[in-house]
């Protein structure tokens, strides 16, 4: 029974690093595809007039912004929750705190220059790109196979290196309660 206890938890340790995989991917993607939608017509002033016409290069760089931003804000959310003792220390979450959580990791806002929004989305793409390298290690250190996916998770993978309460004070956020 135990050794088909640790199996099975070293299963679901493999699934959720290859779902944490799997989803930055997804974002190393949005933020490539938001980096080529980034010009003058797109950001600071440009994107602030026409990012109001459906179907402009703004529009679409803000689809891809918002999209960016809510997962970075439910990534970690995720981590403060699964750093908390209890799973449940978090409570409700107001729109104004959500803001904050997606602005936590850097800046993403159409109207910044564009040579500020190419330098926050770079360093977005670093964060996943460095997770990568931690599921990629840990997985090495576990004897696990390393999967083919080259990109990184949204969160240290259980069992790092890092954890969830380093994870959360690199965020600025202090430790959680």
């Amino acid at each position: 029974p135990a050794f088909a206890k640790a199996e099975a938890a070293g299963e679901r340790e493999t699934v959720a690093q290859d779902s944490a995989i799997e989803q930055a991917q997804s974002q190393i993607v949005k933020v490539d595809q938001a980096l080529k939608n980034v010009s003058g017509w797109s950001t600071g002033w440009g994107g602030a007039t026409f990012g109001k016409f459906p179907g402009s290069q703004a529009k679409n760089l803000q689809g891809d912004l918002d999209t960016i931003k809510a997962n970075l804000g439910f990534s970690q959310l995720a981590e403060m929750k699964r750093a908390s003792p209890t799973g449940g220390a978090l409570g409700a979450i107001s729109a104004s705190e959500m803001r904050l959580l997606t602005s936590a990791r850097e800046s993403l806002d159409r109207e910044q220059s564009p040579e500020q929004l190419i330098r926050n989305l770079k360093a977005v793409k670093t964060h996943y790109e460095k997770w990568a390298n931690a599921v990629q290690k840990s997985r090495g250190a576990q004897g696990g196979k390393a999967p083919a996916h080259s990109a990184a998770p949204s969160a240290p993978p259980q069992g790092s290196a890092s954890t969830a309460s380093d994870y959360v004070r690199s965020l600025g956020l202090g430790q959680p309660q």
